[in-house]
């Protein structure tokens, strides 16, 4: 697995005009956004984003374990579904590891 910062990560907009992502924990800056310029919300959203990733990490692990079981219950090989396939891609992007 790749390393990163432990979550769960917050984002929080600075005086100077800046969206930030911290630990919730403290720690060193994960990410900055400029929040000054015309694509201000989509700033925002960016940092929203980037501070849901540890979350969003954890949550698609679980449900590949659970479509994994489900199908093989169903008799089916999961490595033949498209979404437990998707979910392993994005999984392997967030870590560093090639599907």
């Amino acid at each position: 697995m790749s390393k990163y910062t432990p979550g769960p990560w917050q984002w929080f907009e600075t005086e100077a005009g800046e969206a930030r992502v911290n630990p919730v924990a403290g720690g060193l800056l994960v990410a900055k956004c400029d929040t000054r310029n015309p694509f201000d919300d989509e700033q925002r959203a960016n940092a929203r984003l980037i501070a849901s990733a540890p979350e969003l990490l954890d949550a698609l692990r679980e449900a590949e374990l659970v479509l994994a079981e489900k199908l093989r219950r169903l008799g089916a090989d999961p490595n033949v579904s498209a979404a437990y396939q998707k979910i392993g891609v994005v999984i392997a992007k967030a870590t560093g590891k090639h599907f």
